[in-house]
């Protein structure tokens, strides 16, 4: 599988709920960095977006101007979606957000994926002031707790690439 393709699966899936299926894109030592307060691993981010989906159930990354070279693939992300359910906590000690019925638009961000076979093993997402989680809480009105520590989590125990 190109990597395009590999990036842009990846994004449907996780846009269609399939968490099951959007996991098998990614490698066991998958990192995020940057649109959240710190690096996370595979667990972590799957959680965070599962979090996010199922207060938004129509969340879209809006994918656009994809560019690849050799391993990485270059888009640019503009996140969008209701907050129509109620929307888990996105990170330990934080509370659930009660549905708000507003809509989150995020300012476009540049992202790269790094592909390794036909597995991610690391999304870059450079966020600037307004995006990222930070930006979609402030949309729906919740701050970020004054030193919340977010889990890093690399890989569920057990797993292997």
């Amino acid at each position: 599988m190109k990597p395009t393709d590999v990036a842009l699966n990846f994004l449907h899936k996780l846009e269609s709920s399939q968490f099951t299926e959007a996991e098998g894109y990614l490698a066991y030592d998958f990192i995020l960095i940057g649109s959240v307060p710190q690096p996370v691993g595979k667990k972590s981010f799957l959680d965070i977006m599962e979090a996010l989906i199922t207060g938004m159930p129509d969340l879209a990354f809006n994918a656009s101007d994809l560019n690849s070279v050799s391993n990485q693939v270059m888009l640019t992300l503009h996140i969008t979606g209701t907050h129509t359910n109620d929307m888990p906590s996105l990170f330990p000690g934080m509370p659930q957000v009660r549905a708000t019925g507003r809509k989150v638009s995020l300012p476009a961000e540049p992202a790269t994926f790094l592909i390794r076979g036909d597995r991610i093993t690391q999304l870059e997402i450079e966020t600037d002031s307004g995006g990222g989680i930070q930006g979609i809480l402030e949309q729906l009105g919740v701050e970020i707790p004054a030193g919340l520590q977010v889990p890093i989590s690399m890989t569920t125990p057990g797993e292997r690439f």
